[in-house]
C-alpha cells in the first residue's frame, strides 16, 4: 500500500486538467519510436487501473492501513483529489470507428514510412529504426503499444472492439522489438486465429535459436523467452488471473497434441492439460482451500486433490 500510494501522488502530480479532463503530456510508451507524445494510450488507461485500485484497496482495509497514510502523508482530501482525477482521467477511445488512439494525434499520421536520405532505411542496431525512417510522421509503430491492454492487462472491451484494434495495430508494427511476438500470440488466440498464434509463439521461442534479430551474441531475449511462455498459457490455454476466480478459455492449436503445464494461484498449485478434445486441471493434494473457477465461461469450486475436466468444442 505504501508503494501504491506513493504511485499515485507521482502521478498525480504529473497530470495536468484540460477541457476533456486530466491529462498525461510528454511521455514516451512502449512504443520508442515515438517520443514526447501526448496521452499515451497505454500510459492513461494503466494509470487510471492503478488509481482505481488504490482507491479499492485504501477503501477495503481503512484503520488497517492508517500507519501507512500517516508515513506517505495521505489524507483525506489526497484521496479525494485522487478518486477526481481517476474518475476524469482521460482515456482515448474513438466511439466511431472503436479504435484506441495510441497517442494525440496518431491517427492522423501517414499509414506510410516516409525514409529520407540516401540510405535504404535498413534497420539501425543501435536504435532498431530504419536508418532515415520519418516515425514522428507516420502511424509505424516499434510494437503493440495499445495492444497490451488486451494481452497483457486484460482490460474490458467489447470483442468487436478488440478485434478492430488487433486488426489494425498489428498492421502497424515493424515488431523492431522482440518483445512484440507475444503479445501478438496473445491477441491472435483471443480472437481465434490459431494460424497467427503459432507463428508469433515461434517467432517468441526460437528468437535466440535462429538469432532472428542478430544480437544473440549480447545475451540471451529472457523478456522475450517468458513471452513465449505467456503465448501458451496466457493466449493458447486462456489462463487469466482476476482476484475473485481464474479464468480458463482454452483455444488450441489444431495440429498440436497435448499442452501441460503447471501455475500457482493464491497459493495452490493447479495442473492443467489441454488437447484439442478436453481441458484437465486438477488441484494437487498438497493444496489446503478451494479455490473458484470460471471454465468457459462457466463458474465452478475446485477442492485440494480433485480435477475438474471439460470437453473442447470450436462450435
Amino acid at each position: 500500500m505504501e508503494m501504491l500510494l506513493e504511485i499515485c501522488k507521482y502521478w498525480m502530480k504529473r497530470v495536468a486538467k484540460e477541457n476533456k479532463g486530466y491529462v498525461i503530456n510528454q511521455v514516451t510508451g512502449t512504443d520508442e519510436h515515438h517520443a514526447y507524445i501526448n496521452n499515451n494510450a497505454y500510459t492513461n488507461y494503466l494509470v487510471h487501473y492503478i488509481m482505481k485500485r488504490t482507491l479499492e484497496l485504501a477503501k477495503k482495509y481503512g484503520n488497517d492501513i492508517k500507519n501507512v497514510l500517516i508515513k506517505t502523508e495521505f489524507n483525506g482530501n489526497e484521496i479525494e483529489n485522487l478518486e477526481d482525477i481517476m474518475t476524469n482521467l482521460y482515456l482515448p477511445f474513438e466511439k466511431t470507428s472503436g479504435l484506441i488512439p495510441q497517442f494525440d494525434g496518431y491517427l492522423g499520421l501517414s499509414r506510410e514510412l516516409e525514409i529520407v536520405g540516401g540510405n535504404s532505411g535498413k534497420i539501425q542496431k543501435n536504435t532498431m529504426k530504419s536508418a532515415g525512417g520519418m516515425y514522428h510522421k507516420s502511424q509505424i509503430i516499434k510494437q503493440p503499444d495499445v495492444l497490451m491492454l488486451f494481452a497483457y492487462q486484460n482490460m474490458e472491451f467489447s470483442d468487436k472492439v478488440y478485434r478492430r484494434n488487433w486488426d489494425y495495430y498489428r498492421a502497424r508494427c515493424e515488431s523492431a522489438s522482440t518483445l512484440s511476438y507475444s503479445v501478438h500470440s496473445i491477441c491472435a488466440s483471443d480472437t481465434d486465429e490459431p494460424e497467427s498464434a503459432y507463428t508469433y509463439f515461434m517467432d517468441a521461442a526460437e528468437v535466440d535459436l535462429s538469432d532472428s534479430h542478430n544480437a544473440v551474441s549480447m545475451g540471451v531475449h529472457s523478456a522475450c523467452e517468458a513471452g513465449a511462455w505467456l503465448s501458451v498459457v496466457r493466449g493458447i490455454s486462456g489462463i487469466i488471473f482476476n482476484e475473485e476466480y481464474l479464468k480458463i478459455n482454452p483455444h488450441m492449436i489444431p495440429w498440436w497434441e497435448e499442452v501441460s503445464f503447471a501455475v500457482k494461484y493464491q497459493g495452490q498449485k493447479l495442473k492443467i492439460v489441454l488437447t484439442n478434445k478436453e481441458i484437465k486441471i486438477t488441484s494437487v493434494s498438497e493444496n489446503n482451500k478451494k479455490i473458484c473457477i470460471s471454465l468457459c465461461g462457466e463458474k465452478q469450486e475446485l477442492s485440494p486433490n480433485q480435477t475438474i475436466q471439460k470437453t473442447i468444442s470450436i462450435a
